[in-house]
């Protein structure tokens, strides 16, 4: 029960951070370590004073309530140290310290309360695309689908692609809301292959999360493209995209400018992801 809520508790951030590897174990680093048990003694004792969690989200406010009345500094201080524990488990993305310093007989009502108010006093919970934060990465796409789909002309279009993805945000930030993206791609359009340079600009239009949790999963996004051999394949298009944390998949329709026929292309990103691992 203990792992289950230090993962449902761990969810309060995004799937790419939760996938992200620590280089150092926090009950490793005396100062990490040093937090973790004050966390954990802290907390322990306030929801030991504040009482049993309830599954009943009434009885729940009513011990708050309680709390509040009876001892006031002790609901202020169990509100400002839940929102911490919670930060400093989510950030060191290391809870097993913080969980192995709580009392056995303590933890499970512990962890029960940390969810229940990190769920119930952020209102509007804000979730910064961890998909588009600022900087450099590398992208890897397949598609197919068909060119020239209103005429007797129809056939395969199949393409691989290459990216080199620039997201505009602040320096080790995320949430950012345009991408733009260049690299090789190679086209088969019936039996012939194209060669070509693939030119794409992304714009996000909303993240797609679980506020009750909360958890942020991905996000959804929009964007155009150009493609061109140069001389013989030319072609605009325009897409949507769903993206989760560094795979994707996305549906465009095309147009060849040579001969103004349409296509179509259903695309799985296969890989999104910075050259560096982010801190």
């Amino acid at each position: 029960m203990k792992k289950t809520l230090l993962l449902l508790l761990l969810c309060i951030g995004s799937i790419r951070e939760l996938t992200a590897q620590t280089t150092e174990k926090c009950c490793d680093n005396a100062t990490c370590r040093a937090k973790a048990v004050s966390y954990a003694q802290t907390i322990s004792a306030l929801t030991k004073t504040l009482g049993k969690y309830q599954p009943q989200d009434s009885a729940n406010e009513q011990l708050l309530t309680r709390l509040q009345q009876q001892h006031p500094q002790s609901y202020q201080d169990f509100i400002r140290v839940s929102r911490q524990t919670a930060t400093f488990i989510n950030d060191t993305l290391n809870g097993t310290c913080f969980a192995d310093a709580l009392p056995d007989d303590e933890a499970n009502n512990v962890f029960q309360w940390l969810v229940y108010m990190n769920r119930q006093h952020i209102a509007h919970p804000e979730f910064p695309s961890s998909e588009f934060c600022g900087g450099l990465e590398k992208r890897f796409e397949l598609s197919q689908g068909a060119a020239n789909i209103f005429s007797s002309q129809v056939a395969y279009l199949g393409t691989v692609r290459g990216y080199l993805s620039y997201t505009f945000a602040g320096a080790g930030q995320c949430g950012g809301r345009f991408r733009v993206m260049a690299g090789p791609a190679l086209f088969l359009r019936g039996n012939t292959f194209y060669t070509t340079l693939s030119t794409r600009l992304a714009v996000r239009v909303t993240d797609i999360s679980v506020k009750k949790i909360p958890v942020g999963v991905g996000n959804l996004n929009a964007y155009t493209e150009y493609n061109t051999s140069f001389v013989h394949f030319n072609q605009v298009a325009l897409g949507a995209e769903l993206q989760l944390g560094p795979f994707g998949l996305n549906l465009s329709v095309n147009n060849e400018l040579k001969s103004a026929r349409m296509g179509f292309a259903v695309g799985i990103v296969l890989f999104h992801q910075p050259f560096k691992k982010r801190p």
